[in-house]
């Protein structure tokens, strides 16, 4: 269900916006936090949510049926879900945080303007698939999504020095993978 406050703030492009990102969306969403979650109940908690975090951004999402809008609401869902569970362990068991720590980083948009081809193109891709979970999520969002780090942060539900961090790691590993394959 949207939540009916936050939607009474946003004007007629975005209503229809949300609206349809929660009909083509709303079952990839259920399927993504249930992975984390194996409960119905506490999936459909974590896609509501996710759900007011996206209308919080809606301004930054694009066209509703790219990849990049999949990829973006499906990282949002996935991080919600882990909060959710985090908080659950917590309340039966007192379970440090770090238990399931599947954040990512990754660089900023000056970082974009570096790419100078396709093959490049290509080649930084696949240096940001295979970058560690930890760090996969938040060079998605910011070098996909063109994120600044507060708003990563907001989504994540991490502070503002860890996605620093994170990017940072993120643009050691991909500039060190970049260096064998432009060395070539």
């Amino acid at each position: 269900m949207i939540p009916i406050m936050l939607m009474a703030m946003l004007n007629d492009d975005e209503k229809s916006k949300v609206s349809q990102i929660y009909d083509k969306y709303y079952g990839l969403m259920i399927y993504t936090a249930n992975k984390v979650l194996n409960d119905v109940t506490l999936s459909e908690d974590a896609v509501s949510d996710s759900i007011e975090k996206i209308i919080s951004n809606v301004d930054k999402i694009g066209d509703i049926s790219c990849y990049k809008t999949r990829a973006y609401i499906v990282t949002i869902v996935r991080r919600t879900a882990i909060d959710v569970w985090r908080k659950k362990r917590r309340t039966k068991v007192g379970i440090d945080d770090n238990d399931y720590d599947g954040i990512s980083d990754t660089s900023n948009s000056s970082f974009i303007d570096e790419i100078v081809s396709a093959e490049t193109f290509q080649a930084i891709k696949h240096a940001i698939q295979s970058l560690p979970e930890s760090l996969k999520e938040a060079a998605m969002l910011s070098i996909v999504h063109e994120l600044d780090n507060q708003e990563i942060a907001d989504i994540l539900n991490i502070s503002n020095s860890a996605v620093r961090m994170r990017i940072s790691r993120a643009k050691k590993i991909i500039r060190d993978g970049l260096a064998g394959v432009m060395s070539v």
